[in-house]
């Protein structure tokens, strides 16, 4: 340790030029201190947004952005459903049309082998 007239400042050696050490409870110590700010603060900004939240402005204003949100997806939703209905039609149309040429060429080619003249 080496102590200029200001804070204790840790050292890992006894010269003042030496890298910053600090010891184990030390570093308890600051781990603990860190993480109560971090949740202090958490508790801060939740009550913050509680009061907040007790407004009719900002409930107004909440309601507001969560209807637009709903509203958005929907509209992504229903696109998406339009965009599926159209491939769905045109997969059918086209199903039936094959179905319509198979079943003639097989038509077609019983004829061709009832017209065939026997040897």
């Amino acid at each position: 340790m080496v102590h200029g007239g200001g804070p204790v400042i840790a050292r890992r050696e006894e010269d003042i030029y030496s890298h910053h050490g600090i010891s184990f409870l030390q570093g308890v110590v600051l781990v603990q201190t860190h993480i109560r700010m971090f949740l202090d603060r958490k508790k801060r900004l939740n009550l913050y947004d509680e009061k907040l939240s007790e407004r009719q402005a900002a409930k107004s204003v909440i309601i507001k952005t969560y209807l637009e949100d709903i509203s958005v997806r929907a509209e992504e939703i229903i696109s998406k459903e339009q965009v599926l209905t159209y491939l769905l039609g045109s997969f059918t149309h086209l199903l039936t049309q094959l179905t319509y040429l198979l079943t003639y060429l097989l038509s077609h080619s019983r004829r061709m082998k009832e017209r065939e003249p026997s040897y």
